[in-house]
């Protein structure tokens, strides 16, 4: 088929050689606004204006339905499961309120006379400090003695003097439980000499059981049941270290 390119004059007047001539521009507008059809399809201004009115029949048909929802009760307005479920809850919690105590609540370990480490234990603090500060003093002693002991006996004694410190330790949180004070203890630079190895150990015996003893002393008078619990605690771990010292006096010995 041969493709017809250049003038639209000599294509109208190939496929219409019988009706009129090529229509001018002012035909083609006066067609246009007279609602010329194309495959079916109106252009044209009217069209546009004829497809105006369908659209305004449309929303006057609409408008009885929208009527009807603004009218409807407000139990009757359709609403979200979702949002409704929720609503049937209850008001919300946050966070904040659940956790959140009285003013008046009074928060354990906060009453101005608790049941341990409190009233009843303060004439027991300056045994308490008395303690702490023998234990320091021991735990010096049993320093001094592992630098001039033999090597199978230092480790032994250092770890005696923690036990020691462990000890001073203990005492000074139950002052400061009892006191809310705090209690630094001294600070001795006193360079000590223990002489020789069996006569200093046979004192450092001697010197952990008073200390058990003393503890069992203090516990049999303490009000306190805490305080009265925390001296016979101590008074055993002060029997161990005594055993442990006989171990060394033992091994010396042979």
């Amino acid at each position: 088929m041969e493709t017809v390119m250049g003038d639209p004059r000599r294509i109208w007047k190939r496929v219409a050689p019988t009706l009129e001539p090529w229509p001018g521009v002012d035909a083609i507008g006066k067609a246009l606004r007279n609602g010329a059809k194309v495959d079916g399809v109106t252009l044209g201004a009217d069209a546009a204006s004829r497809n105006d009115k369908r659209f305004a029949g449309t929303s006057r048909s609409l408008a009885p339905a929208a009527e009807t929802l603004r009218n409807l009760a407000p139990d009757e307005t359709p609403r979200n499961p979702g949002l409704a479920a929720s609503r049937s809850l209850g008001p919300v919690i946050t966070p904040e309120e659940t956790f959140s105590a009285p003013d008046d609540a009074i928060l354990p370990g906060a009453e101005p006379d608790p049941c341990c480490m409190g009233s009843e234990a303060e004439t027991d603090t300056a045994v308490l400090i008395g303690f702490a500060e023998d234990e320091y003093a021991e735990r010096r002693q049993l320093q001094a003695l592992s630098r001039q002991a033999p090597v199978w006996a230092r480790q032994t004694l250092l770890t005696l003097a923690a036990h020691a410190a462990a000890r001073a330790k203990k005492s000074i949180a139950a002052y400061y439980l009892i006191t809310a004070e705090t209690y630094p203890p001294a600070i001795c630079t006193e360079k000590i000499y223990v002489g020789k190895f069996l006569p200093a150990l046979r004192e450092r015996y001697h010197s952990a059981a008073c200390t058990a003893m003393n503890y069992e002393r203090a516990a049999d008078g303490a009000a306190d049941p805490c305080l009265n619990a925390l001296f016979r605690e101590l008074s055993a771990d002060a029997f161990e270290c005594a055993a442990a010292v006989m171990r060394l006096l033992e091994r010396a010995l042979t």
